[in-house]
Formats: structure tokens, C-alpha cells, sequence
């Protein structure tokens, strides 16, 4: 039986992942091409940065994209379908995939100060995201009425049996 919480690991291993790669890419670029030392005449190298640059956004717009389409239906199907959901859990959930964009993009920004911007960039956008579908799961389970049989569902009958001493 596939557990319930190996789709989420897999998101969160795939957004470790890109944003690793993410970061590594603008250190290396930002390294190989130092926009402080370019001059006029350089303009072959400057095409070549921003190239790279827009590369980069863009390889990390299509995995948040991916990773957010991802957790919509994940966190839905958790809402309507697990018997305990709550905002504490919910809270939970939001604040280690915040630890988790930090922890693969700070140390490369705190390296890189000079252009530490775009080390969190990726890490603004997914996370004001998943603020706002956080909200709206909060809302989903505020709402919800208490007899909600989503909100509850029945006990499988091997648990409705009574232990025997």
C-alpha cells in the first residue's frame, strides 16, 4: 500500500532539488560572469549572463509551477480526506516548506551577497503561494460543518471491535 505522505516527500524532494539547482546555477553564473567587472565592450558576455539568468528563472518557474500544481491537489485531497486536520497541522506543514526553500537557498545568498536577490526570488514566489493556499485550506476547514462526513469518516470495522481481556 503507497503511504499517504510519500507523494508529499516526493514534492518536497523535487522542490530541494531544483532550488538546489536553482542556486547553483546563479552562483555559477554570477561567479564565471561578474557583472561588476564587465565593461561596455563585453557585450557578447553580457548577452551570454543574461541568457543564463532568464535560463534559470525560468527552469524555476516551471518547477514551482509543477510543485504548486502538486500541493493544490495534495493538500485538497488531504482537507476532504483525512479524518485529522487541523490549523495546527496546517501551520506545521507551511512553515517547514518555508524552512525548507531557506535551508537550499540561504547559504548560496549569504555567499553571494551582492546579488542575494535572486537566490530568494524562487523562494518569495512559492512561498506568498503557499501563504495563500494555506488561507484558503484555513477557510476550507473553518467552514466545513462539524457532521461533514469528510470531515469524519467512519472507522474501519476492525477498529470498532472491542478489545477482549
Amino acid at each position: 500500500m503507497l503511504s499517504s505522505k510519500l507523494p508529499s516527500r516526493i514534492l518536497d524532494l523535487f522542490l530541494a532539488v531544483t532550488l538546489l539547482a536553482y542556486a547553483i546555477l546563479i552562483f555559477t553564473t554570477n561567479q564565471a560572469i561578474d557583472p561588476a567587472t564587465l565593461s561596455g565592450a563585453d557585450t557578447a558576455l553580457v548577452t551570454e549572463r543574461f541568457s543564463r539568468l532568464q535560463m534559470t528563472q525560468t527552469f524555476a518557474g516551471a518547477a514551482a509551477v509543477v510543485y504548486l500544481a502538486g500541493q493544490i491537489i495534495l493538500r485538497f485531497y488531504w482537507v476532504f480526506r483525512s479524518a485529522k486536520t487541523g490549523f495546527l497541522a496546517l501551520g506545521a506543514w507551511f512553515l517547514l516548506r518555508i524552512g525548507l526553500m531557506l535551508l537550499c537557498t540561504v547559504p548560496f545568498a549569504l555567499a553571494d551577497q551582492a546579488y542575494w536577490q535572486y537566490y530568494l526570488s524562487p523562494v518569495w514566489s512559492i512561498g506568498w503561494s503557499l501563504f495563500f493556499l494555506m488561507i484558503i485550506i484555513g477557510a476550507v476547514l473553518f467552514i466545513r460543518p462539524k457532521n461533514d462526513p469528510a470531515a469524519h469518516p467512519p472507522r474501519p470495522p476492525h477498529q470498532n471491535l472491542k478489545r477482549r481481556r
